[in-house]
């Protein structure tokens, strides 16, 4: 860069601000900056570090540089170069405890921190109901220079909540990350052939990417042996840091700002960054027991299925349909048989086993070379066994505890967790491993024995019946279609008007249905009486009469009728199958065509993160769909901006996991007006919200294409008044976007091209000469004007695209290259 004090645009600090510049910049590296540092934030400043050197040095600058050289000067640069995210820390932490939720509610979770010059030696540990006061309390410490972290697995509920917590705290983990500070790429590649991972913090770019990755266990684990074990054969298979695989482990917290402290690691071109948090909302959970069983190094082979995947069981057997003794996964194998044995004994004798009875029927299955391949001598030499026994202690110190409640187990001497153990027990009882191994085999058997090719029939194309599209280019017979949209915009009185739509054959909203239809429309929040009134409303104003609707439209409420067609528990997802076939019958007694459910998150009970969950309920609406024979159409939120209240909201931003848009045939989304769309038209910004777009955002029965179709909210008065109120409800209607070039002809377009030849004009709306003063004068408006300014613009816009005006580069009055616009090449 050469910098000059020969030009009109340059200029020096004078010698007072350029100290006080300096003396800035040098308090900032006392702090902390680096040089890195220093280049990244004088670059969102507008400015590079090039050209504060020159005006350190008293050289002059460009004007906007040695303005804001000026400003710096005064204000200072950030304590930090950068600050905490509230939203990222507060999704990392949502992440790591939704599994908990419910089983686990009365677990805590450990925000750590470190002193100064010092690693992680203070802590503060917050319940599953305080995560406001843990994102809170991580920012305020973070902003105080700390580094902060989150604790790998949950603690115990009676753990101390002002120190830092051990192994002996361990409760529950609800997945397994890896710590990556070098040789990214490979390690990352090791860890894809294994499992997905659901989360990434990414913990630095500088000097090379480092990140740390989560993978989600299929269920939380609340067995700390197995934990530790899963996460140390995780760590060494993938080659990650091998000091992070201990179940007291802490990990960089996502979101905030990591400090490099170690001088070792300032010499090594550690710089301040701020982490990030990256969800992959439609990760495949893994077993703990197919973690556990990876060997180090590993890349491939019999461990691992067709999709390179483990085994979710963690239980290999020799011979065709796994019907040899086991193989790989023996210590998995020799957990089972202490819970069977001990679910055994209690059931038989009324009373806890001695740990040496357990231990010596469960020896006997093990070392039986028809049950277990032991050629190897692993498991039976000194100190095999001596780590079966830790097995065993382990396995009877969670009994006593209560912490084997959930497979239905409970200590008969201490009774801890009865309760929920006996309510376990009567959801799922227990079964014997190997009763439940030998039945899932002869359905294998079975199912194998069924399987056959079929050869293709030929069919003539035009003899195929075409997709019974019954609304809109959206909702199909036999298929399920999604509506996104953010909360507040009108999606529930748009459905109410579709299924008015579809009920009486009318086009209300402009598209028409195939014909009278009947309509079943649940709503999972609202009360009926509220319904009642939405439903009136929408009537009156369209004209519809009962007789209309008579017998065709039925409408539920969720408060009254619940439809929940999945729960999951500590045993996992649970299909309510007589819910679903009650819902087949019902749809099909009643010869209903359509089913709205509004909004899908009220008909299941999973987490909405879950994806294998997620899949599970969405399979049972497509198959409500295709065996009742009608459509069905789930009405979704999105989840919350990240991007701020202006964002545009695609199919994508639906909450949760993405296997409901995978498995939806057709997807459109709901967007605001936004306050572009309203200059543009003349609406004022305060009115925007009454109006809302419609994309299709995935269309896999029909081609894309076609406009975006607008609604417009109005509200319509029930003339129920008493004592001076009367209800006032919103009704969704169509509404046509007016065109920039209403009123605009051809002759216009003409004198614009005379008037943009006959003087110099700017692309530039900021600038004197803009073009859009000449367009205005043309058509007499007022360009300062907020609507007709939007009119210009968008005109402007248009022309340019389409040829009649050109912007081309050249030099302005100060000899610097800006775009001008010029007319366009020769039109007809």
């Amino acid at each position: 860069m050469t910098i000059s004090s020969d030009t009109p645009d340059m200029r020096a600090l004078d010698a007072a601000t350029r100290q006080a510049l300096v003396d800035e910049v040098e308090a900032a590296k006392g702090r902390g900056w680096l040089q890195p540092d220093l280049r990244r934030w004088f670059k969102t400043q507008g400015v590079d570090l090039p050209a504060y050197l020159a005006a350190k040095a008293g050289q002059a600058v460009e004007h906007d540089a040695a303005a804001t050289f000026a400003q710096i000067s005064i204000t200072g640069l950030p304590v930090h170069p950068y600050a905490p995210q509230p939203d990222d820390i507060r999704e990392h932490i949502e992440w790591l405890i939704a599994p908990a939720r419910g089983a686990f509610d009365d677990a805590l979770f450990e925000i750590a921190y470190d002193g100064e010059g010092r690693g992680p030696v203070s802590a503060r540990l917050f319940g599953l109901d305080e995560v406001q006061d843990a994102v809170e309390f991580a920012v305020m410490r973070n902003v105080e220079g700390r580094n902060v972290y989150i604790g790998a697995a949950l603690r115990a509920p009676d753990t101390e909540r002002r120190k830092r917590s051990t192994g002996d705290d361990f409760y529950v983990a609800t997945a397994v990350p890896i710590d990556i500070d070098h040789d990214y790429d490979a390690t990352r590649a090791k860890m894809a052939v294994v499992c997905d991972d659901g989360l990434v913090v990414t913990t630095g770019m500088t000097p090379e990417r480092r990140s740390q990755h989560w993978a989600r266990l299929i269920e939380p684990c609340d067995d700390d042996l197995a934990f530790e074990a899963a996460f140390g054969a995780l760590v060494s298979h993938t080659g990650a840091d091998m000091k992070v695989k201990d179940k007291a482990r802490i990990m960089r917290l996502g979101g905030t700002v990591s400090f490099p402290k170690d001088q070792k690691k300032r010499d090594a071109g550690y710089c301040t960054e701020l982490t990030s948090v990256t969800i992959n909302a439609v990760a495949r959970s893994i077993d703990i027991d197919a973690l556990t069983m990876l060997a180090p190094g590993e890349a491939r082979g019999e461990k691992f299925d067709a999709s390179n995947r483990p085994r979710s069981d963690g239980i290999e057997r020799a011979g065709a349909f796994g019907t040899g003794p086991v193989t790989n996964g023996r210590e998995s194998y020799f957990r089972n048989r202490l819970l069977a044995h001990l679910a055994a004994y209690q059931e038989e004798n009324g009373a806890d086993p001695s740990p040496e009875e357990v231990w010596d029927l469960a020896w006997a299955d093990f070392t039986d070379p028809a049950k277990v391949d032991n050629s190897d001598g692993r498991w039976t030499g000194v100190e095999g066994q001596r780590e079966l026994r830790h097995r065993l202690e382990n396995t009877f110190r969670r009994l006593r505890g209560g912490r084997l409640a959930r497979f239905g187990l409970y200590s008969i001497d201490t009774e801890v967790n009865r309760a929920e153990a006996e309510a376990a027990k009567a959801a799922r009882p227990f079964v014997d491993p190997e009763r439940e191994e030998a039945a899932a085999q002869a359905e294998t058997e079975r199912v194998a024995g069924a399987i056959r090719a079929t050869p293709y029939r030929w069919v003539d194309a035009a003899k195929i019946p075409p997709r019974d599209l019954l609304y809109g280019k959206h909702i199909f017979r036999k298929f399920l279609s999604v509506t996104v949209s953010p909360g507040g915009l009108g999606k529930s009185s748009n459905a109410i008007v579709e299924s008015l739509s579809m009920v009486t054959g009318r086009a209300l909203l402009g598209e028409a249905p195939k014909g009278k239809l009947k309509v079943w429309y649940w709503n999972g929040e609202d009360p009926e009486e509220e319904l009642q009134r939405r439903i009136a409303a929408a009537c009156l104003h369209y004209g519809i009469s009962e007789a209309d609707i008579a017998g065709s439209l039925f409408v539920d409420s969720g408060r009254d009728t619940e439809i929940v067609v999945a729960r999951e528990d500590r045993n996992g997802l649970q299909i309510a199958v007589p819910v679903a076939d009650a819902l087949i019958a019902t749809i099909k007694a009643n010869s209903i065509d359509v089913f709205i459910v509004d909004p899908f998150v009220a008909s299941h009970a999973v987490s909405e993160n879950d994806n294998t969950k997620i899949e599970g309920v969405v399979r049972q609406w497509m198959r409500i769909a295709d065996e009742a024979g009608c459509a069905v159409e789930l009405v979704h939120h999105v989840r919350k901006p990240g991007g701020g209240a202006t964002q545009e909201t695609t199919v994508d931003d639906a909450r949760g996991a993405g296997s409901l848009l995978a498995k939806a045939r057709s997807a459109r989304v709901l967007n605001a007006m936004s306050t572009a769309e309203a200059d543009e038209v003349g609406i004022e910004r305060k009115d925007r919200l009454s109006f809302f777009r419609i994309d299709n955002g995935k269309a896999n029965l029909m081609p894309r294409g076609g406009d975006a179709r607008w609604r417009r909210m109005v509200g319509v008065p029930l003339g129920n008044r008493i004592d001076a109120l009367e209800d006032n409800v919103g009704v969704a209607t169509a509404w046509e976007k007016p065109s920039a070039f209403v009123g605009v002809t051809e002759h216009h377009m003409h004198a614009v091209r005379a008037a943009v030849e006959a003087a110099n004009w700017r692309l530039d709306v900021q600038c004197s000469n803009w073009v859009g003063i000449a367009v205005a004068g043309v058509l007499g408006l007022d360009p300062e004007g907020k609507t007709e300014r939007a009119k210009i613009k968008a005109l402007v816009s248009t022309w340019i695209k389409t040829g009649v005006l050109e912007v081309v580069q050249q030099l302005d009055e100060r000899r610097r290259m800006k775009p001008f616009v010029i007319v366009g090449k020769e039109i007809e």
